[in-house]
């Protein structure tokens, strides 16, 4: 006798940090959905690395998590640097819980200098742009004075103009 077993789920209801419910199509959607590396801004990345079964913890998570951003980091000759590592659990129905880590990093060059690759700074940029267009209309409303466009712009200037 060969048994035949057979899984599915759709609509599956899952929870987050035991706080937040969500809902997801498939199992294997709502676990894949935000792995990999994203840019958060100001120089700062972010990495999810989830398990695929419930078997998989935290530490394992952490160590994968780890090995993809010292890959990304040397393969633009670049290392990095470690801000938080986040734990994170969810239940779906039939298991103890799947692993979850989100890791928040910088790159950092061979002087030492926080940077960023070209996409990031690039992102950079065109919010700075953005953000000084929006200053520029609240002083021409007259929400904002000179001196406070002058100060909030700033930064952003200075972004955009690669000082």
């Amino acid at each position: 006798m060969i048994p035949v077993v057979s899984f599915g789920q759709s609509n599956v209801n899952t929870t987050v940090n035991n706080s937040t419910s969500i809902s997801a199509k498939s199992t294997s959607e709502f676990i894949s959905d935000g792995d990999g590396i994203s840019y958060l801004g100001n120089s700062q990345y972010k990495i999810q690395q989830t398990a695929k079964t419930d078997v998989g913890s935290f530490a394992k998570q952490r160590n994968r998590a780890r090995k993809k951003i010292e890959s990304y980091a040397t393969g633009q000759s670049l290392s990095y640097k470690i801000l938080n590592e986040e734990k994170a659990s969810f239940a779906v129905k039939g298991t103890i819980g799947i692993a979850r880590c989100i890791t928040t990093f910088q790159l950092i060059d061979k002087n030492g200098n926080v940077t960023t690759d070209d996409l990031a700074s690039e992102q950079d940029k065109e919010a700075s742009r953005k953000k000084l267009l929006d200053l520029k209309k609240l002083m021409d409303e007259g929400i904002i004075t000179q001196e406070e466009y002058d100060k909030a712009a700033a930064p952003h200037k200075k972004i955009l103009l690669g000082l």
